[in-house]
């Protein structure tokens, strides 16, 4: 099977559990020791996220709760050469706006899950204040009111040892908005400490009942494509194919994931029209090839010292 490192979230790898049950190719989240993908929702978070995979990247544990869906795993040892020995990889970004805490890309579900909830059962009067934090402050990037949100906060949680992590994430925490060139950035140094074959799968926020596209925010969508443009990468929208199968029956309730009927045919168009042409461009890419052998030799040489230690 061809071996995938997906970068992306439900949309990219519904589509790859229906190929890796048809034996066609699988994504590395299991063979790396994952009990469940590490979500990667933006070019920044793809970057993060094959670092904290190869181990070059260190996230602390309380800090991974708040990033990953399975936070207690770490790659170690042969586990963190399973990601160099991909045929491909695949990014799907889902939102251009990055939360940042010290550094660290963090999962907006996580945080609202794992974070902003378990505080507000705590101390149920400041469930509106995190609404603003979060919601208006952060996920829709408004400094002004993230940083009143925080102010009162700040001075409503008890500065004690057991709310010093979450009195410093409210404090330390910041969106980093990616646009065009921001994408480009990334993923180029994404395809350089991973040089391997990239592809980009758009992602459409919403959809019309008619099938059209919603993009969030409204220039989201172009600036995937303006990026993949100026990477040279190839780039598959899924828009056409949901339209044509009919939206309501392609998209679940919220006409955002996609029905298990139509995941099947996600995954046959998707491999046609963007994995296969995708491996054979490689093929031919004696460049990228002399790149990629290099790289897997070091993982091998890797390997066996990690063996005969």
């Amino acid at each position: 099977m061809l071996r995938v490192v997906a970068l992306g979230g439900c949309p990219l790898h519904h589509p790859l559990n229906c190929m890796r049950r048809d034996k066609i190719a699988a994504e590395l989240s299991k063979a790396m020791g994952f009990r469940a993908p590490p979500f990667a929702l933006s070019s920044g978070a793809a970057l993060q996220t094959v670092r904290f995979c190869r181990g070059d990247l260190e996230i602390p544990a309380n800090i991974r709760e708040l990033c990953y869906a399975d936070p207690k795993h770490v790659p170690k040892g042969n586990q963190q050469l399973v990601i160099a020995m991909g045929d491909i990889v695949l990014v799907e970004m889902s939102t251009p706006v990055e939360v940042v805490y010290r550094g660290f890309i963090l999962n907006n579900n996580r945080l609202k899950d794992r974070f902003a909830l378990p505080l507000k059962q705590r101390i149920p009067s400041l469930g509106p204040a995190l609404s603003r934090w979060r919601g208006d402050g952060l996920q829709k990037r408004n400094h002004a009111k993230r940083s009143t949100a925080a102010e009162y906060l700040l001075a409503n949680i008890p500065d004690t040892d057991e709310n010093s992590f979450a009195r410093d994430v409210i404090e330390n925490t910041w969106v980093r908005e990616t646009k065009t060139a921001e994408i480009v950035a990334d993923l180029d140094t994404l395809r350089t400490e991973l040089p391997l074959p990239l592809g980009i799968v758009l992602h459409n926020f919403n959809y019309m009942p008619d099938g059209r596209p919603i993009s969030w925010p409204a220039d989201f969508r172009r600036n995937t494509i303006e990026a993949a443009r100026q990477l040279g990468v190839p780039l598959y929208d899924p828009a056409d194919l949901v339209a044509s199968y009919g939206a309501v029956a392609a998209l679940g309730n919220d006409m955002r994931h996609y029905s298990p009927p139509f995941r099947a045919v996600l995954a046959e168009e998707m491999h046609r029209k963007l994995i296969a042409p995708l491996v054979a461009q490689a093929n031919s890419d004696q460049r990228l090839i002399k790149r990629m052998r290099a790289m897997r030799r070091r993982a091998l040489l890797e390997s066996r010292a990690t063996e005969a230690v």
